[in-house]
């Protein structure tokens, strides 16, 4: 059964990042780089609750094809926080990146584990 606390944190996500979408597409640089980035965690956060909301049902049948699909979506995952660290969070001030790069490892443990 999924557990309510991991189901209403993908919740609250959801409701972040679907404020920041729900706009018009900023013609701010700074503001649509937010925008998008909003975009695209939001696909993330879509495609992990998709696994996590399925994992119980999977019957013996699917569960190659599941596992592929959930590789797939934890490999996603890892390549865009691989690409945020590597890449995005260099040009940010410390006092920005600091809080980004705590979330990631906290977050990534786990996705590590899966895989």
């Amino acid at each position: 059964m999924s557990d309510q606390s991991t189901l209403d944190r993908f919740q609250h996500a959801r409701a972040l990042f679907r404020s920041v979408i729900a706009k018009p597409e900023p013609t701010d640089l700074y503001d649509r780089q937010s925008w998008n980035m909003a975009g695209v965690h939001t696909v993330l956060t879509e495609s992990l609750l998709s696994v996590y909301k399925q994992a119980e049902k999977i019957t013996r049948r699917d569960e190659a094809a599941f596992s592929f699909y959930a590789f797939i979506t934890v490999s996603g995952v890892t390549h865009h926080h691989m690409q945020e660290e590597e890449h995005y969070l260099p040009c940010l001030e410390p006092e920005f990146k600091s809080p980004i790069t705590d979330e990631h490892h906290n977050f990534t443990g786990p996705l590590h584990e899966l895989e």
